[in-house]
C-alpha cells in the first residue's frame, strides 16, 4: 500500500498492466513530441528577443520565459493524461492505475535529451565544433542558462560542468509530468476550483 500525501486517495490502487489506456511508453513518447512543440516556440521567442529586446532585460526575459514555456507544455500534457486515464477508473469506481506513471512518462521523455549531451561530450575529445551548435539548439530552453558555462566560441574552455548542467535541468521533465498527472488524476484543480466557488458564495 503507498504512503499517503501528495498521492492522496491513490493509497489505495490495485496495481493492473492490463488497462484499456494507452501503454506508458506511447505516452512517453507523446510527451515528447509535445516538449519539440516548446523548442520550437522557445526558438521563436529566441529569436524575436534577440531582434526586438537585445538587451539585460531581454535576456531574463527569455531566461523565464522558455523554461515556463517548456515545462507548461509538459503539465498541459500530464494533467490532461492524468484525467483521461481516470476517467474509465472513476466509471467502474475502482483506481487500477499506476500512480508513478506520470513520473514513467517523464523519463522516457527525457531519454532523447540525455542522448543530446554526447553532442556537448563528443567535441571535448576531438569530434566536429559542430556538434555543439545542434546540441544548443535541441537545448534552447535551457540555453539561457546554460550560457553561463558554454564557451562563446569553439570547444576551448569546454568543460563537464554545462554537460552535469544540463543533466539536470532535464530532470524538470520527469518532475512536472509527475506532479501534473497526480494532479490530473485526481481532479485536485477541480477541488481547489469548487473551494474557491463555495468561498465566493459565502
Amino acid at each position: 500500500m503507498l504512503p499517503n500525501g501528495m498521492f492522496g486517495n491513490l493509497s489505495k490502487v490495485r496495481m493492473n498492466p492490463m488497462t484499456s489506456q494507452d501503454s506508458v511508453l506511447r505516452q512517453g513518447t507523446t510527451l515528447f513530441f509535445t516538449t519539440l512543440l516548446g523548442i520550437a516556440l522557445c526558438f521563436g521567442l529566441n529569436m524575436a528577443i534577440s531582434y526586438f529586446l537585445p538587451t539585460a532585460f531581454g535576456f531574463n526575459l527569455l531566461l523565464v520565459s522558455s523554461i515556463v514555456i517548456f515545462c507548461g507544455l509538459v503539465w498541459y500534457y500530464a494533467k490532461n493524461r492524468g484525467e483521461r486515464d481516470a476517467e474509465p477508473d472513476l466509471y467502474k469506481k475502482e483506481r487500477s492505475l499506476n500512480p508513478y506513471r506520470g513520473l514513467q512518462m517523464g523519463l522516457i521523455a527525457m531519454v532523447p535529451y540525455l542522448l543530446s549531451l554526447l553532442l556537448l561530450i563528443l567535441p571535448m575529445y576531438g569530434f566536429s565544433e559542430d556538434l555543439i551548435v545542434i546540441f544548443k539548439f535541441i537545448n534552447i530552453q535551457f540555453m539561457p542558462i546554460l550560457t553561463f558555462f558554454l564557451p562563446l566560441e569553439g570547444t576551448q574552455g569546454l568543460t563537464w560542468l554545462p554537460v552535469l548542467w544540463a543533466g539536470a535541468l532535464h530532470l524538470t521533465i520527469p518532475a512536472t509530468s509527475a506532479i501534473a498527472y497526480v494532479v490530473g488524476y485526481n481532479r485536485y484543480m477541480d477541488e481547489i476550483k469548487e473551494a474557491m466557488d463555495s468561498v465566493k458564495k459565502k
